[in-house]
């Protein structure tokens, strides 16, 4: 609004500093102000020729400022989607569903007693209901964790590594 307002003084200054003849009411002012503002322009109020350098800034600057604000708009979007998988997430009570949906498991299997999870599994699928990570980020670490245990039951083991023993 101060942009607009910017616009709407200096076009009124100009059009009263100019020789030419030209008649733009306040309102029609606002108008230019604001469609030049959001960068529409439809180009039917023509702003007196000596202007035209003012121009030049207030389309860089407005034009920051629009982009700035969708910005802005944006980042608070994504802001409020992330509290409300946060509250979703806090909400959550443990369930049959819980335990499945976060061991990986769905329906069938081997029956409940397969259905457990410890702190790690928690951890991450948390982190992947909240938006935190994706999936696509977990599978990579997944498979190079099933290349180092060698598809061995679930540990990395002395056995699988090598070199030295480094001691802290």
């Amino acid at each position: 609004t101060i942009l607009n307002l910017l616009g709407v003084f200096s076009l009124q200054f100009s059009i009263w500093l100019s020789e030419e003849d030209i008649q733009i009411s306040w309102m029609k002012s606002l108008y230019w102000a604001v469609q030049t503002t959001t960068t529409i322009g439809y180009g039917d109020v023509t702003p007196p020729e000596g202007f035209r350098w003012f121009l030049l800034f207030y389309l860089a600057i407005s034009t920051y400022a629009v982009g700035s604000a969708f910005g802005k708009l944006r980042d608070f979007s994504a802001k409020l989607e992330s509290m409300r998988l946060l509250y979703a997430w806090q909400q959550q009570e443990a369930s049959h569903a819980m335990l499945a949906d976060f061991s990986g498991k769905p329906d069938g299997g081997d029956g409940d007693e397969s259905k457990e999870i410890d702190q790690f599994e928690f951890t991450i699928a948390s982190l992947v209901l909240m938006g935190k990570v994706s999936s696509k980020d977990i599978l990579p670490i997944m498979e190079k964790f099933k290349r180092l245990t060698q598809h061995k039951p679930n540990k990395i083991t002395p056995a699988d590594v090598s070199g030295p023993i480094k001691r802290r």
